[in-house]
C-alpha cells in the first residue's frame, strides 16, 4: 500500500496550468493506493480505513479469480440452467414429485414473467414488484387466487434458491437473503372448519351405502373417513398405507406413515384408539400385506376434497332432515379432507395439554398446533362460561334484586369457605394452625359484637 501524489501549479494562491510563467509547483497528497491485478486500486485517504479496504478488495480479487464472486457467477450463468441444477439437487434429496413440481412452477413463471435471463437479474426488488403485480392483478371473480399465502410460497422458493447458490460456492451472498413473508393471517382465503360429533356420525352411516366414488367403494371410503378422523393423517399419508402399516396386536395400537410419505420427512408411529381396532381388524382381512388401501386418496391423483364434498352432500339428500349448513361448507368454513385432520385436533383440544395435542398433531412446534386449530377455544371457553353462570351476576353478592335471596341461601357463606378452603391448602401445617387459631378468634369476636347489636 502506497500513497498516491499530484503536483499543482499554483501562481498568487491560485491554481494554474503548469506551463503558466512565474507558477510554483507543490505536491499534494491524494490517497492511498494498491495495485492489484495490475491496476492501481484506489482506497482512501485515511490509513486505518483503506486498510480495510484493501483487505476486502484483495479478497474479492481471488473469489473473482476463482470464478465464485456473485457478479461473476451471474453474469457467466443463465438463470434457467441454474433452476435446473437447483432441482436436481433437491430430487437428489428425495424431494416428492409434487415438491418439484411445485418449486419448478413458481421460479420458472416468475423468472418468465419478469424477463429474467441471468442470475444477476433475480433480485428481491424486481420479485417483490412482481408479487405485488400479481396480487394486484387477482381481482375478486376470477379464478386466480393469489393470496398473501401464495405470495409467501413464491418468497420462499426463492429465498431457497438463493440459499443454494450460496451453499453450491455460487454466490457469496444470496440475492434474497432480506425477504420476509407478509401475514398470511390478514387475506387467508381458505378456512377450513372441524366437524361436529353429529356431522362425522352421519357421514360415516351413510357413505357405506353409497356408490362408489374416486376408485374406492363406500366401504373403503367409510374407513379412509374413520382413519382420518381417528390418527389426523393427512391424505398423502392416508394414500401410503398399507396393512403391514397397523400394528393393531402391539401393546399399544398404532398406524405407522414412513418418512418418505410422511410431511416432515420422518417416520410417524401414531396411537389408534380402541374403537377403531376391532373394525379396522376386519376391514383388513384378507387384503395383500403390502398394497396400498387407499392410493386415489394421494392428492396427486385424486382431489379427495371435492369426494368428501360430493359424500357431504349425498348424506345430506340420504337424511332429509338436516339443520340448515349441517354437512355444508361456507364463506370462512370450507369442509375438505384436511378438514378431518382439523376435526381430529379440535375433538382432543379441549381434553388434553397443549404439548400432547402437537405431539398427536406431528407439528415441529406447539405454536403450529395452536395458530392452525385455535378455533377449539371458542367451544371451550364458551363451555367453561356456562358452567360459571356468567352474566347471572354481574355483582359481588347478585343483582341488586336477588341479594337478600342469595344471603338466605347461604351463597355467601359457601364462596367464603370456598376461599378459605383454597387458601389453606397452599399454607404449611404450622402455617395452617397458626391461621385457623387467629380465624377462630376473628369469628369468635365478630359473632360477640353482632350479639352485643341484636
Amino acid at each position: 500500500m502506497r500513497k498516491k501524489y499530484v503536483v499543482r501549479w499554483e501562481l498568487a494562491g491560485k491554481r494554474v496550468a503548469s506551463n503558466t510563467p512565474g507558477a510554483t509547483s507543490r505536491r499534494e497528497f491524494v490517497c492511498w493506493v494498491q495495485k492489484i491485478d495490475g491496476r492501481d486500486i484506489t482506497l482512501g485517504k485515511i490509513k486505518e480505513t483503506a486498510k480495510l479496504i484493501l483487505v476486502e478488495k484483495t479478497r474479492e480479487y481471488e473469489l473473482k479469480r476463482r470464478g465464485i464472486l456473485p457478479e461473476v457467477a451471474a453474469s457467466t450463468a443463465p438463470l434457467s440452467e441454474a433452476i435446473e441444477e437447483y432441482l436436481a439437487s433437491l430430487e437428489a434429496r428425495e424431494a416428492s414429485e409434487k415438491h418439484l413440481f411445485e418449486i419448478r412452477q413458481k421460479l420458472e413463471r416468475v423468472a418468465r414473467e419478469s424477463d429474467w435471463v441471468r442470475v444477476s437479474d433475480a433480485t428481491l426488488e424486481s420479485l417483490e414488484a412482481w408479487i405485488s403485480k400479481a396480487r394486484r392483478a387477482d381481482v375478486p371473480g376470477t379464478s386466480t387466487r393469489f393470496s398473501i399465502m401464495t405470495g409467501n410460497h413464491y418468497r420462499a422458493a426463492w429465498r431457497a434458491f438463493g440459499n443454494w447458490l450460496v451453499r453450491t460456492n455460487r454466490a457469496i451472498l444470496s440475492p434474497f437473503r432480506a425477504v420476509q413473508k407478509l401475514n398470511s393471517a390478514t387475506g387467508r382465503r381458505l378456512v377450513r372448519r372441524a366437524l361436529t360429533v353429529d356431522e362425522c356420525g352421519l357421514l360415516l352411516d351413510c357413505v357405506v351405502r353409497m356408490k362408489p366414488r374416486a376408485a374406492m367403494s363406500g366401504t373403503e371410503r367409510a374407513m379412509l373417513y374413520r382413519v382420518a378422523l381417528s390418527t389426523g393423517f393427512r391424505a398423502k399419508e392416508c394414500s401410503s398405507l398399507t396393512p403391514e402399516s397397523f400394528r393393531l396386536d402391539d401393546e399399544v395400537p398404532v398406524a405407522i406413515v414412513e418418512a418418505a410419505a410422511s410431511k416432515a420427512r420422518r417416520r410417524d408411529e401414531q396411537p389408534l384408539p380402541k374403537a377403531l381396532i376391532e373394525p379396522l381388524r376386519a376391514f383388513l382381512r384378507g387384503r395383500p400385506r403390502r398394497t396400498q388401501i387407499w392410493p386415489a386418496a394421494d392428492p396427486a391423483r385424486n382431489k379427495m376434497g371435492k369426494c368428501l364434498r360430493a359424500d357431504c352432500a349425498e348424506a345430506l339428500r340420504m337424511h332429509g332432515n338436516a339443520p340448515a349448513g349441517f354437512l355444508e361448507s361456507r364463506p370462512g368454513a370450507q369442509i375438505d379432507f384436511h378438514a378431518l385432520r382439523g376435526t381430529f385436533l379440535t375433538a382432543l383440544a379441549s381434553c388434553m395439554s397443549a404439548s400432547s395435542l402437537g405431539a398427536l398433531g406431528r407439528h415441529a412446534s406447539v405454536e403450529t398446533t395452536e395458530r392452525h386449530y385455535v378455533r377449539h377455544k371458542l367451544a371451550a371457553l364458551s363451555a367453561a362460561l356456562e358452567g360459571a353462570h356468567v352474566g347471572e351476576s354481574w355483582f359481588p353478592n347478585g343483582s341488586p334484586d336477588e341479594r337478600d335471596s342469595m344471603q338466605r341461601k347461604g351463597t355467601q357463606v359457601a364462596r367464603a369457605l370456598a376461599l378459605v378452603e383454597r387458601f389453606i391448602i397452599r399454607l404449611k401445617p404450622l402455617q395452617q394452625q397458626e391461621f385457623t387459631v387467629q380465624l377462630a378468634s376473628i369469628l369468635e369476636a365478630r359473632l360477640l359484637a353482632t350479639r352485643g347489636v341484636n
